[in-house]
């Protein structure tokens, strides 16, 4: 609100002798203009405060009542979340009562690949240290051969392990499952089998193709009429091994998989056929 300009006129009488006075010329004082900013006018016997939008107490009322009922649901269904949880902990520890056997308990696909990448490393390691051989060779082919087998969809071969045991012709050792025993590893998968395989998702291809590639450097080096090894090719076999069996254990990460079995659990049986 803004108060226009004001105009005051005034003048100062003077006094002098003999008790008389002496009117001065006319004076004019102007006030300025002023801003005024005013909440709110309200008539001294209103009963409710309006604004254009035609809300009043009333509706605030109502909106504080539903907002105390939303309030109530709210506190009951977490009450109900947590109840749920209870009981879901219920049975998972009902579960873990009924365990099962250790040797039993065989290792993830994840644990597999794990196993192979660690072997492929340590072949790594020592070759560095003492260059190829034959013993290395087939460490390095038995464990390129699990990884091919898991990349493909076939099941590798688990056998348990006893203690002291060291490591067989054409089998790796895993680490124990939780609650499990070590188990030897193994897998007959070839080449070919690779070359004649599929896979549904084609960014596999390639690593498939890098195993199958491995295989066949690693297969003639083992079994292969000429004694010599070729060491620069096993070098580049022995490093595609390993990061094609990188490669499908990171394909089997555990949310990944859980993210496959819900989707294969939720599609219909038409398309799962």
């Amino acid at each position: 609100m803004r108060i226009p300009d004001t105009v005051i006129h005034y003048k100062v009488n003077s006094r002098v002798a003999a008790n008389t006075s002496l009117q001065g010329r006319d004076l004019t004082y102007i006030l300025p203009t002023e801003s005024i900013r005013v909440a709110s006018m309200v008539p001294a016997d209103a009963t409710d405060i309006r604004d254009s939008a035609g809300e009043s107490f009333g509706i605030v009322e109502s909106l504080g009542l539903r907002a105390g009922v939303l309030e109530i649901v709210a506190i009951t269904c977490v009450a109900l979340g947590s109840l749920m949880v209870i009981f879901v902990l219920v049975r998972l520890a009902g579960r873990a009562r009924r365990r099962t056997p250790a040797d039993e308990r065989v290792v993830t696909t994840r644990g597999v690949l794990g196993a192979a990448v660690l072997e492929l490393n340590a072949v790594q390691k020592e070759r560095e240290q003492q260059g190829w051989n034959h013993d290395l060779v087939g460490r390095a082919l038995a464990a390129a051969r699990i990884a091919a087998a898991s990349a493909i969809g076939r099941p590798v071969s688990q056998r348990i392990a006893s203690a002291g045991a060291t490591n067989a012709d054409g089998q790796v050792r895993s680490r124990r499952p939780f609650r499990g025993k070590a188990r030897w590893l193994s897998s007959p998968v070839t080449a070919d089998d690779l070359a004649k395989h599929r896979p549904p998702d084609p960014r596999l291809q390639e690593t498939i193709d890098d195993l199958r590639a491995s295989l066949t450097t690693l297969s003639l080096a083992q079994y292969g009429r000429d004694a010599s090894i070729d060491q620069s090719a096993l070098d580049q076999a022995l490093s595609n091994a390993i990061t094609a069996a990188k490669q499908v254990k990171a394909e089997h990460a555990w949310h990944k998989t859980a993210l496959q079995r819900l989707m294969t659990s939720g599609a219909p049986a038409e398309s799962r056929a």
